[in-house]
């Protein structure tokens, strides 16, 4: 007679664990997708003070398999800041990142940099007329 009651308590027992893991489950999901989605990440980029003395724009185009998926353009009548910073919407990973540098007579200069962007904090990039 013991076997048919405990036949009977296995049922119970797996209804009461099957929303747990399914919780566990659904919880782990949803972690997995918030750490892969873009969210606005600060890349500051330091620009040196020759390089500002004739700046006169700035376009930044951030690359993933060498297509574009973000950028941002920054143009200066005056006097160029220290520190230009750029808040794109990117997802943790590695990005070629397209630096395009204009002077005031129309001469733009190219540079790339591969860049890691983390999933928190802020990214600093060095700019000057010797790279």
């Amino acid at each position: 007679m013991n076997r048919y009651f405990t036949a009977l308590r296995k049922p119970a027992f797996r209804r009461r664990i099957a929303p747990i893991a399914l919780l566990l489950g659904l919880a782990g999901a949803a972690k997995l997708t918030f750490d892969a989605s873009p969210r606005e990440q600060s890349i500051q980029l330091q620009l040196d003070e020759r390089l500002r003395a004739d700046l006169s724009a700035i376009r930044l185009t951030y690359l993933e398999d060498e297509e574009p998926i973000s950028g941002t353009e920054q143009r200066f009548e005056g006097s160029v800041p220290a520190v230009v910073t750029s808040a794109p919407s990117l997802a943790p990973g590695t990005y070629h990142l397209e630096i395009e540098l204009a002077d005031r007579s129309g001469k733009v200069t190219h540079q790339r940099r591969s860049v890691t962007v983390p999933s928190e904090g802020s990214l600093r990039i060095r700019l000057g007329e010797e790279q």
